[in-house]
């Protein structure tokens, strides 16, 4: 349990992230004569909407209403998040867009409240503070607040399962422990798939505090963790079999994921408004016929083609995609006709945010010359999240999930511990 000194920290955190995102997200809302709409990022709009209508996950990708059929693109639960706020408030009402914002800042503010109590557990008060500070004021994470997407809610997600898994290593690792963990992990894979592949280091890392590398205890342990995953994830799973013929993890777009990074147009600016059905009259004809399943299995076929006949340009691609998630980078890429940059200034106050995360964690190491072994998991959980879009495409703002566990290194790195104090964690 935390000590009552970090309630009133907490509380400023909270109050003050929610108030400074839920204006900013007010504020950024695109308008039309003054009323807030949205013009784009408009998939989950239509999944919610949909979803009220027709009471199924529908495609977001087909613009007619009367043509639009039932899909997997889209994890469903803020689908459900999104019909449940236009249910109370309307359809794309200013009302239900200002509340789907204010869950956006809630969200961000109580990540900003749990960063700093991991904080606290990892580096003490300086390491929470700075690591409150970089999530709460963060260009990055303030982009993603205006958009009707799973993203705000994701961050705290992960955020949730970090805490949780430092929570599972204080005390005996039992199944009724580990396997609401595991839950828990499912319900997140609804929310957002991409943070899959952190999972087994989630249930490693605390089993490793207690018992160090057993393997009868690690493989018990991700055994219970994978049932209540299963328990979760099985019933939307034999949704989609029902209806596709097919077994999907979640969401059926990985191979439309990877054809964007490796199409002919990828790393360019053009990609999207040549390949993404939302924004090409060509490509939405072609969705139109062939129906949106058959559409996404042909984008996984093109994707492994591509890299089959050509893979050392996948690699170089790869290389210019982890250059941009990490530096922040991917937004110099410039539209025809268009000069300067940055072409927004949240966007170009987030290339700088990465640069000066980037530059504080390398000039702490290189100062400290410490990386404590709770920092060294972050880090490869950050790492390995990020290669999910190293792999497929890159946008800053999917960098946004990862920043609280980012905010953590850096901060565990620059104000931790200092040298010959005992670690706070094993």
């Amino acid at each position: 349990m935390m000590r009552s000194k970090s309630t009133l920290p907490a509380i400023a955190i909270f109050l003050g992230t929610f108030v400074l995102y839920g204006v900013v997200g007010s504020w950024a809302l695109p308008r039309v004569d003054g009323v807030p709409h949205f013009d784009q990022y408009r998939e989950y709009i239509m999944v919610g909407s949909r979803l009220l209508e027709h009471g199924s996950i529908m495609s977001p990708f087909v613009l007619d209403d009367a043509r639009a059929t039932r899909s997997s693109i889209m994890p469903p639960l803020y689908g459900v998040v999104v019909a449940g706020v236009f249910a109370l408030f309307g359809v794309e009402t200013p009302a239900a867009l200002y509340a789907l914002v204010s869950i956006n800042a809630l969200a961000i503010a109580a990540a900003a409240v749990l960063v700093y109590w991991i904080g606290r557990r990892l580096g003490g008060v300086r390491a929470a503070c700075l690591a409150a500070v970089l999530l709460a004021f963060n260009p990055i994470v303030l982009r993603v607040v205006p958009l009707v997407w799973d993203t705000s809610l994701f961050i705290l997600g992960v955020t949730v399962s970090v805490w949780w898994c430092l929570r599972l290593g204080d005390g005996p690792l039992g199944w009724r422990r580990i396997l609401p963990f595991g839950v828990w992990l499912g319900v997140l894979a609804l929310l957002n798939p991409a943070f899959t592949l952190c999972y087994p280091f989630l249930v490693i890392w605390p089993v490793t505090r207690q018992w160090g590398w057993n393997l009868r205890r690690i493989g018990t342990s991700a055994l219970l963790a994978l049932a209540g995953w299963v328990v979760v994830v099985l019933p939307w799973t034999i949704r989609n079999y029902v209806i596709f013929g097919e077994w999907e993890y979640v969401r059926g777009g990985a191979g439309q994921e990877l054809w964007f990074g490796v199409c002919p147009e990828a790393g360019t600016s053009e990609m999207m408004t040549v390949r993404l059905p939302l924004l090409s009259e060509k490509m939405q004809a072609h969705l139109l016929d062939v129906g949106e399943h058959a559409y996404l299995k042909e984008c996984g076929r093109l994707a492994f083609d591509a890299i089959r006949d050509n893979p050392i340009r996948y690699i170089r691609l790869c290389g210019l995609r982890a250059v941009d998630y990490w530096l922040g980078t991917v937004y110099t890429h410039r539209r025809p006709g268009q000069g300067g940059w940055p072409l927004h200034r949240l966007r170009g106050l987030g290339t700088i945010m990465a640069l000066f995360e980037l530059a504080l964690l390398l000039g702490a190491l290189l100062i400290r010359r410490q990386f404590d072994v709770p920092l060294r998991w972050l880090a490869a959980i950050a790492l390995v999240m990020s290669m999910t879009y190293v792999l497929t495409h890159v946008q800053l703002r999917y960098r946004a999930p990862s920043e609280p566990i980012l905010a953590l290194v850096v901060a565990g790195a620059v104000a931790g511990r200092r040298a010959g104090e005992p670690a706070p964690l094993s």
